[in-house]
Order: C-alpha cells, then structure tokens, then sequence
C-alpha cells in the first residue's frame, strides 16, 4: 500500500470515529430540544433559546481564541512549558468568561429592551453562568486536542455530556417539572464536559511536570490566540446574529421555530468537520513536504466523501421538511419548513466546497479567514436587516445561506489562485444530480409519513453510495470508498 493510500485510510477511520460522536451528539442534542418543547409553551422556548444564543455568544467570544490556540500551540511544547501554556491558556478563559458572564448580567435589562422580552431580565442570570461554563469547556477539549486526545475529546464533549444532560431532561419531564429544570440542562452540558474531559486527561496524562505560568506564557498564548478571537468571533457572530435579529424583529415564537430548525439544517456540518479533523495535517504535511499531486488528490476525493454522505440528507431534509419539524418537535413548528429548506441549501454548500477552510490553513493563508469572515457577516447583517422585517424567518435563513457561500467562495478562489487547487469536479456534480432527480422522482410516489420519511431516506442514501462507485475515476479509490463504508458500517 503507498503512503497515500496509508494517509487516506487513516482519515477514514479517524474521521468515522469523530462522525460517530457527532451524529450521537447531535441527535441528543435534538431529542432535548423536542422534549423542552413539548414542556415549555412555544413562547417560553423561543426565550430559553434567545438567551441560550446570546450567552453562548458571549462565551465563545470571551475565551479569546484560546480553545483553538490551545489545539495549535500545545503539540508544538514539551516539558514544563507545555504545561505552563496549558494553564496560562485555563485561567485566561476563566478570567474571560467571567468577564463576559458578568456583562451579561449587568446588561441584562437593556437586552430584554432591545428584544422586547422582559423574560430575558431574569432568564439571563442563570444562562450567564452557562455562558461562562460553556467557554471553558471548549478550551478543556482544546487542550484534549492539543495532546492528540481526539477521541476523549469526543467521548467527553459529545457522549457523555450529551447522554447524562439528556438523561436529567427525561427525569425532569416525567416527574421535576419547573422551569430550573431548564437551566440545570444546559448547565449540565459544559460541567460535565469539564468533569469527564478533565479526567480523562488526567488519566491518560499522567505524568505531569506542573509548573505555575510566567508572564511570557501568558503573552506567547495571547499573541497566538488573540487574532483567533477576531476570527472566530466575527465566525459565531455570523451563525447567530440571525436569531438574535429575529428575537429583535419578531416575537419569541419565530426564534424557537428558527431555532429547533437550525440544528436540523446544521447536521451536514458533522460530515464536514469529521473529515477535516484529520484533514489538516495531512494536509499540512503534504503541502510543507511538496507532494502537491498527493494533497490535490486527497482534496479532491475528501470532497467526494463529503459530498456523498451530505447530499442525501440534504435531499431528505428539504423534501421531508414539514414532516421532521412536526414530528420531532409540534406541529406549529411546521411553520419554519420553508426556512429550514433554505438553511439545509446553504449548509450543503458549504459541504459542496468540501475542507476548503482546512485547505486555507495548511498553505498557509490563514488571514484569508478573517477577510471571508468579515464578507460573510456584513453580508448576512445587512440581509438580515433588509429581510427578517419583510419576510421574517425565511429572510433570516436567506440571510444566513448566503453570508456561507460568501464566506467558502472567497475561500476556495484564494485556494485556486494560490496552488491550482479547487475541490469541483464532474464526479461530485454527477452523484449530486443523480440523487437530486431520483429523490425527486421518489417523492412523488412517497407519502407524507414517518414511514415513507425513512424508506426515502433509505433509498435517496443507496443511490448516493452507487453513484459515488460508479464515478470513482480509480482502482484506488474504489477501494478506499468501500474501506471507508465498511469501517463506518461497523461502528454503527
């Protein structure tokens, strides 16, 4: 087997693994948020997730960059510096985050004007304290990344913290019913996460040099990490400013129904960021070694793997969208199929353009993300103010679709322009009009049930993994694609 075929089996297996995490993460996620809906009125639940938007915001803004810093500099260190780093990275995003939950409290009643929804006044305090457990969370999973802890990382973040907050959600629907129940869920989340990832460490790590950091620790993270702030930042501003515009615009009613439907649409980016998690060094490696010809292929089929598994569920979420929104959540919440259909075209484009954000950083052009970021959100600011007061929540998802495809087109022209490089291909085109045309054929002759829901899923997927044989253009890669099905069909 040549060392390409070793480094692309590798990232099959390892992306599989993260995929794993994810989807379980994420169907528990939802199944938490149909269980607060089916508890809490549909204006109590647009509240809850309007102030879980706006502290988790603050929190992601306020640990400086540091959870990504972390993930980046820590396998660079060894010894006593390394762990020096690691603490300083820690005690910035506590002070961080409690800088940014205390804000939060003390604005809470300009907020609740802003939105019009006195709720938030008193709702904001406890989700303060989210806010900031949330931000450390991620910087303990960012240190889990930076030791190459990549499946505590998932086994904390998204199984365990998952499992057991979904797990106190259905004691607190059958038998605690009041409304602290809701916060004691999401506080959940982030403490566990810290607790079992913090373990976990400690377990695997365990020997450890401790040593208190020094203020060149300190500064050595901060000058990594603060245009990581900018960065990521103008990032989750561009994912949640349109909820945060629809609590300012409308009532709390469309922010739950936007809300619900978000993680729905967002399911896709699983794929996406479970390839590029192992994508990025290889690629790195590939690019700092020469083996240009090795990283375009690798580009090139990660699209294709992408591309096969995000097209059938996007064909199944746009056809089926009234269906999967009353069935998981109620049947008001039909009312965002429209919306959740938009949002599912513009995160499968994002997908259409496979690792490109990975492809940016291994060459090199990593402040070309802070251009696209800053494109991305004036272009889904300004669209947000123009339609959220015209057409309500589908203006938001228009908004939000096209600030995306900003956001990877000026991405994947720099990639061009810089290596000769871009992830479109007529194979990829091929299985997306392929299942495009057959689920559309399908549906026709399809209900509208739960039953007909999952045999066209069933279907719509079959054909995508045919298609995607049929096209592969080498030896190679048929048998990688069939490695890399078998090695998932296993896990599951």
């Amino acid at each position: 087997m040549s060392d390409g075929s070793s480094r692309l089996g590798s990232l099959a297996l390892s992306s599989g693994t993260l995929l794993f995490g994810r989807i379980f993460g994420k169907l528990a996620n939802v199944a938490g948020l149909a269980l607060l809906t089916r508890e809490l009125t549909s204006s109590n639940f647009g509240v809850v997730m309007l102030a879980y938007t706006i502290s988790s915001v603050i929190g992601l803004i306020c640990v400086c960059g540091i959870p990504n810093g972390l993930a980046s500099l820590l396998p660079r260190l060894d010894g006593k510096r390394k762990i020096r780093v690691l603490l300083s990275g820690i005690s910035i995003s506590i002070a961080g985050g409690l800088i940014g939950s205390t804000l939060l409290v003390f604005f809470r009643k300009e907020i609740s004007m802003v939105t019009s929804e006195p709720q938030l006044t008193t709702i904001l305090v406890p989700f303060a304290a989210f806010g900031f457990l949330f931000g450390l969370s991620k910087s303990v999973t960012g240190v889990l990344r930076g030791y190459k802890l990549s499946t505590e990382a998932t086994l904390s973040r998204d199984i365990i913290a998952e499992s057991l907050s979904l797990a106190f959600l259905v004691f607190w629907f059958l038998s605690w019913e009041s409304f602290e129940g809701v916060y004691v869920y999401w506080w959940l989340i982030p403490i566990t996460s810290i607790l079992v990832g913090s373990v976990l460490f400690l377990r695997k790590i365990s020997e450890l040099p401790f040593s208190f950091p020094q203020v060149d620790d300190y500064k050595y993270i901060l000058d990594f990490s603060w245009p990581l702030t900018i960065e990521s930042g103008f990032v989750v501003l561009m994912s949640n400013i349109d909820v945060i515009l629809i609590g300012v615009f409308l009532t709390s009613t469309p922010v739950g129904i936007y809300k619900a439907a978000q993680p729905i649409a967002m399911s896709m980016v699983i794929i996406l960021t479970s390839f590029t998690f192992l994508y990025l060094p290889l690629a790195s490696e590939m690019y700092e070694n020469g083996e240009l010809k090795e990283l375009n292929n690798l580009y090139k089929i990660c699209t294709k793997w992408i591309i096969t598994f995000s097209i059938p569920l996007t064909t199944v979420i746009i056809a089926y969208s009234e269906t999967i929104l009353s069935t998981v959540y109620q049947q008001e919440f039909a009312a965002g199929a429209t919306a959740l259909s938009i949002l599912t075209i513009g995160v499968f484009l994002r997908t259409f353009f496979g690792p490109n954000g990975a492809m940016i950083k291994a060459i090199s052009k990593t402040t070309v993300d802070l251009y696209a970021s800053v494109a991305s959100l004036l272009t889904n600011l300004c669209l947000n103010l123009f339609l959220i007061p015209r057409i309500g929540m589908v203006g938001a998802a228009i908004a939000t679709a096209t600030g995306f495809t900003v956001f990877n087109l000026i991405e994947v022209v720099v990639t061009y322009k810089s290596v000769k490089m871009q992830p479109i291909s007529k194979e990829n085109i091929q299985i997306i009009l392929t299942v495009i045309i057959f689920g559309g054929v399908a549906r026709q002759f399809l209900g509208d049930t739960v039953g007909s829901l999952f045999l066209f899923s069933l279907l719509v997927g079959i054909v995508s993994l045919i298609s995607s044989l049929v096209v592969a253009d080498s030896t190679e890669e048929r048998r990688l694609t069939r490695e890399f099905t078998t090695k998932v069909s296993e896990m599951f």
